[in-house]
């Protein structure tokens, strides 16, 4: 659906300078290299689902294709995939040989990220000087949130409704709950591990979740069109959960507005 490229966390505040910061937007309009990257995570995830239903070799080399264009544009993602993926194809076809395929792309994409980082910490350049990296929960999310609560509501009302609403048929939906499983890993980075010194406030560990919720999106609304077609007519659920996708809608098209006069925050 076209607007899935306009939804977006509900504003929290009347502080239009501070519309979003504390929240995880499934979009963002002002970070070029995220934009460039989100196809080939929309991509990846697929591949990652259609390997759990299916498993296929072919498949496996189009989500390391997929992940290698990803880790030279952006490669925030990467490490999600890297922990959900064996654990969801442990869940599915336990220790088979779709886990050992599983787990030889993790540690090939584990290696990636690994590497440039031990490279940079063997070296002395002002950025190793300026900072590194720290567990810490919640340090970079409390600069920016008040209420941590108000905030998860206000960034996933409508994949959370869509869930609570209809439990019974998510719990049997795989990609439904995939897609759960890497926000909620997703989530977990940002909330234990931040940069330190001058990059703290940059909040670098938080653009996966931005691309988590933007799947969580896509999932949730498929999820909820598969409800919509089982039903004759519209009930209470399916209004309720209707309304609330409207909302994220239409505050995604009043900050592209205010975007363009007050800037990005």
């Amino acid at each position: 659906s076209v607007a899935l490229v306009f939804v977006f966390s509900l504003p929290v505040s009347l502080d239009l300078h501070h519309y979003y910061l504390g929240q995880f937007p499934a979009n963002v309009w002002h970070n070029s290299t995220t934009i460039l990257a989100m196809p080939l995570v929309v991509l990846a995830f697929g591949s990652c689902c259609h390997f759990l239903s299916k498993p296929d070799v072919r498949v496996l080399l189009r989500l390391v294709l997929w992940s290698v264009l990803m880790y030279i544009i952006k490669p925030s993602f990467i490490p999600v995939l890297v922990v959900a993926f064996p654990l969801f194809t442990l869940f599915r076809f336990g220790f088979t040989k779709p886990l050992a395929a599983s787990l030889v792309y993790s540690l090939l994409l584990g290696l990636l990220l690994i590497f440039p980082l031990i490279f940079i910490s063997g070296g002395s350049d002002h950025r190793v000087e300026q900072g590194g990296v720290e567990m810490a929960l919640f340090k970079v999310w409390s600069l920016y949130s008040d209420n941590y609560l108000l905030s998860l509501v206000a960034t996933l009302l409508f994949p959370l409704t869509c869930f609570l609403l209809y439990t019974k048929q998510a719990i049997k939906d795989d990609v439904l709950l995939f897609c759960w499983a890497c926000w909620v890993i997703s989530f977990g980075m940002f909330a234990t591990i931040n940069e330190t010194g001058g990059f703290l406030r940059a909040g670098n560990f938080g653009w996966q979740v931005i691309m988590a919720s933007y799947l969580l999106f896509l999932t949730s609304l498929v999820f909820f069109n598969k409800r919509i077609a089982e039903n004759a007519s519209l009930g209470w659920k399916e209004k309720t959960i209707g309304a609330i996708f409207i909302l994220h809608f239409v505050s995604g098209v009043f900050y592209l507005i205010k975007l363009m006069f007050l800037g990005y925050q």
